[in-house]
């Protein structure tokens, strides 16, 4: 495309880029490593870390520090007294500038790339994900953030997570920048002179030159211009190195009861503010004050279950965090109001105080009664902790008496099914569908077919629960009809309703659980409860006597 000489003079003046380099540091994220190539112009951006000593100096210069290639170890030689030394460094200078992006060149015998360097990835924790290109950090609740993305040919940083590493290194983060472009016409053609200067602004420092070009290869290319230097963005004022709980200062109000007059009573979850059994706080709520959540506030955790277990009186974010809870509640979760601020991040406590309401029934479940404060051994009574405490007491017992389980192992794309498995939160068709569909997984589609079939005559068509019950007969099993008709009815609610349309089938198997006259809760609780006396009849008629309680976790094999 062809241009005037007023164009061109425009376009090498690089208004545009010069525009562009005063966002550096303002923004969210920080380019460490950029190159681009059009024909006409390139440009490249790199960055490093100076200490704080050299910032005088570095700006007196408007060259980069650091070069792409200086990035690595070497050896070196020299002299000193006349005499030849030599010595290995661990970067190609020993002024105190470090990289933050290291190329890796292999001489094109394979292709080169580029990494962060080592030290931030591993001062913030950073995960690398691969597949995506990127590295992620984990705060306090468990939630990701992207610190570094990549690709080819640029690598962006979060600029706060480098203000935070470069507080902590006492140094500022050097964004070093060039940008060159070719005109096509002389700097006579364009009715202007040569010209070089240096700015340099708070900062900022960089050189421009607008002069001739001889490019012997390319004779469209008459002029250029180049504009080469850095600009220095300050440490974070604090140090670095945060606390996990540096925000923990944030304690919201949550609802503990009601006045005489009905007006809602709130107070800090701030555990330093709560009374205790030692005389602490006497005028404040209690440290163990009920604090009351619709069942809801769980779905956020049973819908990652990567991240999150909710368990019996436990919820836990992999390793960050736990905290205690009553989830063996019928319609509502109970959480001490000391633990709120004590175990749960700010974040979550947020998140938690949304499902907040007044009051309700009991405090405490009996379970939780009896296990807190009575210190007695109790089973849960929930119907969904009941099922798989159940469920998975007699598949380690059996494991034991016959180093098989009636069960297979859930696959590991599959465990979600049991450990996210519970009485819908809601009264939603799509959350009984799924539970329907996990309660499925968990009994029919993983019966031990290898095993129970052995010895068996077995017609063509006989499949799972046809080969559990011909086992369970063999084996002297009586008394099984009712639970193989359970297991018969759950496939057949789990056909019409979650893997086929739902028709004049559904409507019938909807019937025979009562869909008709309950709400879907109590149709899945007595679901589970259904699964659970099945359970405890297998454990009885299979099983000698248990004499020892339960461990936590089965052992499981096929």
């Amino acid at each position: 495309m062809s241009t005037t000489p007023v164009q061109e003079l425009e376009f090498l003046c690089q208004a545009d880029f010069l525009k562009e380099l005063q966002r550096i540091g303002t923004e969210a994220w920080l380019v460490a490593n950029s190159s681009s190539d059009d024909g006409r112009s390139n440009s490249h951006f790199f960055s490093a870390l100076i200490p704080n000593a050299l910032i005088k100096s570095s700006l007196e210069r408007t060259d980069w520090d650091l070069g792409r290639m200086d990035t690595g170890p070497c050896w070196w030689t020299g002299y000193k007294d006349g005499k030849e030394v030599s010595g290995y460094s661990r970067l190609h200078h020993d002024n105190g500038i470090e990289p933050l992006v290291i190329w890796r060149v292999f001489h094109g015998m394979r292709d080169g790339y580029t990494e962060v360097c080592e030290e931030f990835r591993l001062f913030h924790n950073l995960y690398h994900d691969g597949q995506n290109r990127r590295f992620l950090k984990f705060n306090d609740a468990g939630n990701e953030e992207a610190i570094i993305e990549y690709d080819g040919a640029r690598t962006r940083i979060k600029l706060h997570a480098l203000r935070e590493f470069a507080a902590a290194k006492e140094c500022h983060v050097a964004a070093f920048f060039e940008s060159v472009r070719w005109g096509r016409y002389t700097l006579e053609g364009m009715g202007c002179q040569e010209e070089r200067r240096e700015s340099r602004e708070d900062l900022t420092s960089y050189g421009f030159v607008l002069c001739d070009a001889e490019m012997v290869l390319d004779k469209e290319k008459k002029s250029l211009s180049r504009i080469m230097g850095k600009k220095l963005i300050p440490p974070a004022t604090t140090k670095a190195h945060r606390s996990r709980h540096a925000d923990d200062s944030h304690y919201p109000e949550f609802i503990i009861g009601q006045n005489e007059s009905g007006e809602l009573v709130r107070f800090t979850c701030d555990d330093e503010k709560l009374a205790n059994y030692f005389g602490k706080n006497p005028e404040a709520p209690h440290y163990l004050t009920p604090v009351f959540f619709r069942r809801e506030v769980l779905q956020k955790y049973y819908s990652n279950p990567a991240k999150y277990s909710v368990e019996d009186a436990y919820l836990r974010c992999g390793s960050l965090w736990g905290l205690r809870l009553d989830n063996d509640h019928p319609r509502h979760v109970t959480v001490f109001l000391g633990d709120l601020g004590r175990d749960l991040p700010a974040p979550e406590r947020d998140y938690w105080k949304s499902f907040n309401i007044p009051p309700d029934g009991p405090g405490i479940s009996d379970v939780n009664w009896k296990r807190g404060f009575m210190c007695e051994f109790t089973d849960p009574t929930h119907p969904e902790l009941k099922f798989k405490s159940a469920f998975e007491h007699f598949q380690r017992r059996h494991q034991e008496q016959f180093n098989w389980t009636l069960f297979k192992a859930l696959e590991p794309g599959d465990e979600h099914f049991l450990t996210t498995l519970r009485v819908p939160l809601t009264d939603d068709q799509a959350e009984f569908d799924a539970q329907v569909l996990a309660l499925t997984k968990v009994l029919i589609d993983s019966i031990n077919e290898k095993q129970v079939e052995r010895g068996l005559t077995l017609a063509a068509q006989d499949r799972g629960i046809t080969k559990l019950e011909k086992y369970l007969n063999s084996v002297g099993v009586t008394d099984i009809a009712q639970y193989i008709k359970f297991l018969r009815s759950l496939q057949e609610l789990r056909s019409v309703s979650v893997a086929h349309r739902k028709g004049k089938s559904f409507a019938k198997i909807a019937v025979e659980f009562g869909m008709d006259k309950k709400d879907r809760i109590t149709v899945f609780e007595e679901i589970l409860a259904s699964a659970v006396a099945f359970m405890e009849f297998l454990h009885k008629t299979l099983l000698p006597p248990d004499k020892h309680s339960p461990p936590s976790k089965p052992t499981s094999a096929e």
